[in-house]
């Protein structure tokens, strides 16, 4: 079978790409923690109402995680990888945009996370295929700390930008 060398460029450049996708679907999954009191405020709803931008994200992510799996083996797992991301991405965007329902910002949240599925569910299924089984622990190891670290990331910076900026900025 033909792995990703460790000594090579590939080898490099395609755990960056998982590193930083892995960072990318947490900080984006949990963005709005840090901001569920403005919300709660925003939108005059009890914090426990505002913090349903994160569970139903979560939710979501948790639910089409196995549905997504079950479709892997037929599709191009790159393309679906980046998919998901450059998904995401425009549902951040959009979300940064609503000012007055926060049922919709739930709603776009809940899609958002069922969309960030795609990479976590992949990358996994990838990682075991592409890498030499003596590389997966190290490959996996770079994996699970980007999610680690975007998940805080994720959290600081929106908390950050929030307080210098507004949460649609952030």
């Amino acid at each position: 079978m033909n792995y990703i060398e460790p000594a090579g460029k590939s080898f490099k450049m395609t755990i960056l790409a998982l590193f930083l996708g892995s960072f990318v679907t947490f900080a984006d999954l949990y963005s709005t923690q840090p901001v569920i009191p403005v919300f709660a405020k925003q939108f005059g709803v009890s914090p426990a109402t505002a913090s349903l931008t994160l569970s139903f994200a979560t939710g979501a992510l948790a639910i089409c995680l196995l549905l997504v799996s079950f479709f892997s083996e037929n599709i191009d797992r790159k393309k679906i990888m980046g998919t998901a991301l450059t998904l995401s991405a425009l549902l951040s965007i959009c979300v940064s945009f609503i000012q007055d329902d926060l049922y919709i910002l739930i709603t776009i949240r809940a899609i958002q996370g069922a969309v960030l599925a795609g990479f976590p569910a992949i990358a996994m299924a990838y990682i075991n295929e592409e890498f030499h089984p003596k590389s997966l622990g190290y490959v996996m190891g770079i994996y699970v700390s980007g999610s680690s670290i975007g998940g805080l990331a994720g959290r600081l910076i929106v908390g950050v930008l929030t307080d210098h900026f507004s949460w649609n900025v952030a």
